[in-house]
């Protein structure tokens, strides 16, 4: 089960490449949701045979219940793509399967760069007697290892926020090994005894299901650093006999001498990677804690600033008092540690959303992940820069590629339709949302999207039946209330929508409501003065939201206005969304 990332397929006129998860026609990418993509590479790997749909449904769709309906919608977005309407590249062959009809050439992809030559998950530790509370170190040194083992640039590894969802379930590695679509798995227990830690580890090949590599550790809790470098460097050696001197430093990289502060730093990394509005204020705390017993620890400023900015997402706090916090945590982690990624990838949004340093932030991007490649949260949110500065197909790139990366992340896979929803695609982006809300059919911000969607393609009622249930599911949020305003303007429903804004006002008398929201309703409203006077409020702020105000399509009806175009010199974006000096 060996996974070549950089595999290439070649058909007709077009070229399936695997490490950019993407397919070409000539010199143009066809856009095609995950699970398309993942449709059209099981009939390339087996062209000319039938594939039944029941092996469809275990491939694309492993552990999710769906219906054949989602088989047959993929394969029609593909035939739309590729131009097959007479079925000349995929044969329906009815009531069993389908089966692709050309010849295809195979071949390794650019060997330029060193191939990724396996993908692999570290799984949070099982406790063995574990005392109530412990649960923080058990994803916690997962998370360590993770964090040293993803610098290997020739090794893809799976981020925390794929793993944590096997916490204290019965490990099945074959299930697993599918699901994650890797080969290598690193399991283990571990043991704390009074003031000692015992751990025992095993990499194991998913395919055979046997160990690669196995070994014990009985040290004290103080040595736990020691633990996770042996851990660290014996897993690459298996993986990767020659070592580059480059990924041998990068593994013994010293992160912090004390293990108290560590301890706080494994437990803000849990709650962090649970992104809820109370986990992150948990996660707050712990990382303040770590860096006041050890002000010098890099991680833990890194840390810090992650969660700010995961407050701002995820919780409606305010970005006067969170964004100044998060770029001071994240140059501090990058002042005591400079080639560390995960402080380069928050300062760059901090650049970004408080800022709006468009060059300045792109250049901390492009440090970070050229620290680190296959950092999925780092590709996450370089997505995200490039769609506000106008740079779409580079957007999606880097969205898909951090789905390869996280491939079951709910927030990656809805941020990839986010990303087409911006850059106009409402059908792929639909496509992806339904793709999300397989997975999870109550996540909000999915739902929400998938509501904006079906009101921009027309589909008003579908549109106002997914945002009310939407808003009935998400505990207040404001933007998810705006959306079902704007919704029901769009559907003509103007005295709902009015409430809708009175809504808000009452609201933002009890938290923080952002002005872009009450913009984005009044637009819909066509209210352009009260518009336009939100939009001075959060230029004011220098709200992070206004960052989409060039290329959101909820303001589009304010494009002729020279309101917008003024707002938008102001801000330092050009009229083609991008960045003034990129010309």
């Amino acid at each position: 089960m060996t996974e070549v990332l950089n595999q290439t397929y070649s058909f007709g006129q077009f070229r399936i490449e695997t490490a950019e998860r993407r397919v070409r026609r000539g010199d143009e990418i066809i856009s095609l949701t995950p699970k398309a993509f993942e449709t059209l590479l099981l009939l390339v790997e087996n062209r000319g045979r039938l594939v039944s749909k029941e092996e469809f449904l275990s491939r694309v769709w492993p552990n999710a219940y769906v219906t054949e309906v989602s088989l047959a919608r993929n394969v029609s977005a593909l035939r739309k793509a590729l131009g097959d309407a007479g079925e000349n590249l995929i044969e329906t062959v009815s009531k069993f399967g389908y089966r692709f009809k050309l010849p295809v050439t195979e071949a390794a992809g650019d060997t330029s760069e060193p191939a990724i030559s396996t993908a692999m998950a570290v799984l949070p530790f099982a406790s063995v007697g574990a005392e109530e509370g412990n649960a923080y170190l058990e994803l916690g040194l997962a998370d360590a290892l993770i964090t040293r083992l993803s610098t290997m640039r020739r090794v893809a590894v799976r981020p925390t926020s794929a793993v944590r969802r096997y916490a204290g379930t019965p490990v099945n590695l074959g299930e697993i090994g599918r699901e994650l679509r890797v080969a290598r798995i690193l399991e283990g227990t571990i043991q704390v005894i009074a003031d000692r830690l015992r751990v025992t580890v095993r990499l194991v090949d998913v395919e055979t299901q046997s160990p690669i590599w196995a070994e014990k550790f009985d040290e004290a809790f103080s040595n736990i650093f020691a633990i996770q470098d042996s851990i660290s460097e014996r897993v690459a050696n298996a993986l990767l006999p020659h070592l580059t001197e480059t990924e041998r430093a990068s593994l013994s990289a010293p992160t912090v001498g004390n293990s108290k502060a560590h301890q706080y730093y494994l437990k803000g990394r849990y709650a962090w990677t649970l992104r809820t509005g109370a986990s992150l204020e948990t996660a707050l705390g712990h990382f303040k804690t770590a860096i006041d017993i050890a002000p010098d620890y890099a991680l833990a400023h890194a840390g810090y600033a992650d969660c700010c900015l995961s407050l701002l997402l995820h919780a409606g706090v305010s970005p006067r008092e969170y964004l100044p916090l998060a770029k001071t945590a994240a140059t501090r982690a990058i002042e005591l540690a400079p080639d560390l990624a995960e402080g380069y990838v928050p300062l760059a949004m901090a650049k970004l959303c408080g800022d709006w340093d468009f060059a300045g932030a792109e250049a901390a991007m492009r440090r970070g992940l050229d620290l680190k490649p296959n950092y999925a949260h780092g590709r996450h949110w370089h997505s995200q820069l490039l769609t506000t500065i106008g740079r779409f197909e580079e957007s999606i790139l880097e969205a898909r590629r951090a789905l390869e990366l996280d491939p079951l992340s709910l927030m990656i896979n809805m941020h990839l339709a986010d990303m087409l929803f911006i850059a106009r695609d409402y059908e792929t982006a639909a496509e992806q949302l339904r793709d999300t809300l397989d997975m999870n059919g109550d996540f909000v911000p999915a739902l929400n999207w998938l509501g904006l969607v079906y009101s921009k393609t027309g589909n008003h009622a579908e549109a106002v039946r997914v945002l009310e249930r939407a808003v009935d599911l998400c505990d207040g949020n404001p933007r998810v209330i705006a959306d079902l305003g704007c919704v029901y303007a769009a559907a003509g429903r103007n005295e709902e929508a009015f409430a809708v804004a009175d809504r808000l006002e009452a609201l933002s008398s009890q938290r923080h409501v952002s002005p872009v929201e009450r913009a984005l309703l009044s637009a819909a409203l066509d209210c352009l003065d009260a518009t336009f006077g939100f939009l001075e409020e959060a230029f004011a702020e220098r709200h992070f939201d206004l960052l989409l105000l060039k290329v959101w399509p909820g303001f589009d009806s304010l494009r002729g206005d020279l309101r917008l175009a003024g707002m938008l010199e102001r801000m330092g974006l050009g009229e083609g969304g991008r960045m003034k000096d990129e010309g």
